[in-house]
């Protein structure tokens, strides 16, 4: 099987050699490479145009955000599976290799996904989170239980899909400024099973910029809008309410830490009275979710099935 991997690429000097080179050492070989350059101004898609292997390309494109990359790496993507990998992690040599197998022995899932190690600023290695409870006998991955637990298996350095299951859940959300991945990973696990091995075949680089708090409080809009998209798919019908639970309870705690956030940046921001108020907003769009799914039902009976 050939596989089409994508890396974004903004502003990642540094590193983007790495990670193309653990690409490169695959003990899989069948791939083509996209290093989506997404308007970086560091020169690093120079170092990435330097690679004379066949199966590297580089396509560029203005500066859009890392969702906008990982879209025009899947539009350019020839194979019938994709594989990502942030410009600043790497593969181990059998990643792929894993990938297939699971692939061999799960034909018909949404994604694929791998253990991943932490190497942390100072050089020291992390281990994995522990996902075995969230996983059973035959490998699948109970992901919607995972994150309500705040566990998350799934990376965006460590998985694979199906081509065809974007045009199934739609891609990456270019209105979300963070969690992406995960906000993909949920519609993907929602529209069939997750398929996971425990052994590790990448490794992601902490940033200990990134994990400040001072730069951590900036996003806390941005989470409470990751919020508001989440939820607002979770009242499509369909979804076992188990999984809808398991999802709510995540984006409540995820509501919790973006409204921190705000307070330790505002030191005159009410946390109980925004919490409240959080859930006041909430409430009410799931009311009117609900109400809007009941005239579509209502409507389909009076009007002889029309949507």
């Amino acid at each position: 099987m050939e596989f089409s991997v994508i890396i974004p690429l903004f502003n990642k000097r540094a590193s983007i050699g790495c990670a193309i080179q653990s690409v490169l050492n695959q003990t899989h070989r069948e791939f083509k490479l996209f290093v989506v350059n997404d308007g970086s101004t560091d020169g690093g898609e120079h170092i990435a145009k330097k690679f004379a292997d066949p199966r590297v390309r580089v396509v560029d494109q203005p500066n859009r955000g890392e969702a906008a990359a990982r879209n025009t790496g899947i539009r350019a993507a020839t194979s019938t599976h994709v594989a990502f990998l942030d410009a600043d992690d790497c593969w181990k040599p059998e990643f792929l290799s894993l990938i297939q197998q699971l692939i061999d022995r799960h034909p018909a899932a949404a994604i694929y996904g791998t253990g991943i190690e932490a190497i942390e600023e100072d050089g020291t290695r992390s281990l994995p989170e522990s996902v075995e409870r969230f996983i059973d006998m035959s490998g699948r991955l109970d992901y919607p239980s995972a994150l309500a637990r705040w566990v998350f298996p799934l990376s965006s350095s460590s998985v694979s899909v199906p081509i065809g299951k974007f045009g199934e859940v739609g891609l990456f959300d270019e209105r979300l400024k963070l969690a992406t991945d995960i906000d993909m990973w949920v519609r993907l696990c929602l529209s069939g099973p997750a398929y996971f091995d425990r052994r590790i075949g990448a490794t992601y680089h902490k940033d200990a910029l990134c994990r400040s708090t001072t730069v951590q409080s900036e996003f806390w809009d941005k989470r409470l809008f990751f919020v508001d998209v989440l939820h607002e798919r979770l009242q499509a019908p369909g979804i076992a309410l188990r999984d809808r639970r398991n999802l709510e309870r995540f984006l409540a705690q995820v509501t919790y830490e973006a409204l921190v956030a705000k307070a330790n940046a505002d030191r005159e921001f009410n946390l109980g009275r925004a919490m409240r108020d959080r859930k006041q907003h909430l409430t009410l769009k799931h009311s009117l979710f609900g109400q809007a799914r009941r005239f579509k039902y209502i409507g389909r009976g009076l009007f002889g099935g029309v949507p």
